[in-house]
C-alpha cells in the first residue's frame, strides 16, 4: 500500500514519527529478549541500549529543527480563509465583485455581514444558501441590488499577508449595529475582548469616532500563523453572534 500525503510537511512528520517509533519498538523487543536470556543476552542488551539512545536522538533532532515554511504558504492561507468564510455562511459572505475603496487601496478583498442577523439569518439558513445556490450572488455581490449585507472585514491580498505585516478593518456599521444606542461602548468591549483572546500577532485598535476596529497583524510566516489568524477571525464572529 502506497501512502499519500497532503504535502511535504506531512510526509516529513510521518517519517519522523515512524523512525522514532521503530527505534523505540526495537529497544522494547531487545529489552524483553535480554530479560528472557538472562546472562546470555549481551547482544540483545546492546541493541536495547543503541536503539533506546536512538529514540532520544531522534526526539532531540526533531525539537532542534526549525519550523518548516510550507512551499505554498499563500495558497494554504487562501484555502483556510476561504473555507472559514464558507463555514460561517450565510452570516457572512465573501464579497463578489469587490471594488477597493479610495482611502484603503491596500485592501483588495472583503467579507460581508448580514445587515440584520436576527431577521435574515434563520430564513437564509432555511433556504440552504451556499456557494452552489443560484441566488448566492444576490447576497454576496458587493454593491448589488440587494442590500441585505454590508462590509464586515476589509482585507489585503493573501500575498500581502505573507510578505509583510498587515491590517484588517473590522467594520460594524450594519443596520443592526447602527440601531444600538450603546454601540460605541460595545465596540470598546469588543476591542478589549479580542486583545484578551488573541496573541500579540493580532491586536485590535479602535478607530476614533467610527464603528470600526483596526486589527494589526504580523505577517504570515508559518502554518501556525495561519491557524492563529483563523482562530482570531472565529473569535470575532463569535462576538458578533453574541452582540447580534
Amino acid at each position: 500500500m502506497r501512502l499519500k500525503f497532503k504535502n511535504q510537511d506531512e510526509k516529513q512528520e510521518w517519517i519522523e514519527v515512524f523512525v522514532g517509533g521503530a527505534c523505540g519498538l526495537i529497544a522494547i523487543i531487545a529489552a524483553i529478549v535480554e530479560f528472557c536470556l538472562g546472562d546470555n543476552g549481551a547482544l540483545a542488551g546492546l541493541f536495547k541500549d543503541v536503539f533506546g539512545t536512538a529514540v532520544v536522538v531522534v526526539l532531540l533532532l526533531v525539537a532542534a529543527m526549525p519550523k518548516r515554511k510550507p512551499k505554498n504558504l499563500v495558497g494554504l492561507l487562501e484555502q483556510e480563509v476561504e473555507d472559514w468564510g464558507l463555514s460561517n455562511a450565510p452570516l457572512i459572505f465573501k464579497a463578489e465583485g469587490y471594488q477597493t475603496a479610495k482611502n484603503t487601496p491596500d485592501k483588495t478583498q472583503c467579507f460581508l455581514l448580514l445587515q440584520d442577523p436576527k431577521e435574515d439569518y434563520i430564513p437564509l439558513v432555511g433556504k440552504k444558501l451556499n456557494k452552489e445556490s443560484p441566488n448566492w450572488l444576490e447576497y454576496a455581490q458587493y454593491g448589488g441590488v440587494i442590500k441585505t449585507t454590508g462590509k464586515f472585514l476589509d482585507m489585503p491580498s493573501y500575498a500581502d499577508m505573507v510578505n509583510k505585516d498587515f491590517e484588517i478593518e473590522l467594520i460594524l456599521s450594519q443596520k443592526h449595529f447602527k440601531e444600538m444606542p450603546e454601540i460605541n461602548s460595545i465596540i470598546g468591549d469588543l476591542e478589549s475582548a479580542i486583545n484578551a483572546h488573541c496573541d500579540k500577532r493580532v491586536r485590535a485598535d479602535k478607530k476614533v469616532s467610527t464603528r470600526e476596529i483596526k486589527l494589526k497583524c504580523t505577517r504570515i510566516q508559518t502554518k501556525e500563523d495561519i491557524y492563529n489568524l483563523i482562530d482570531a477571525l472565529d473569535f470575532i464572529v463569535s462576538l458578533v453572534k453574541v452582540v447580534a
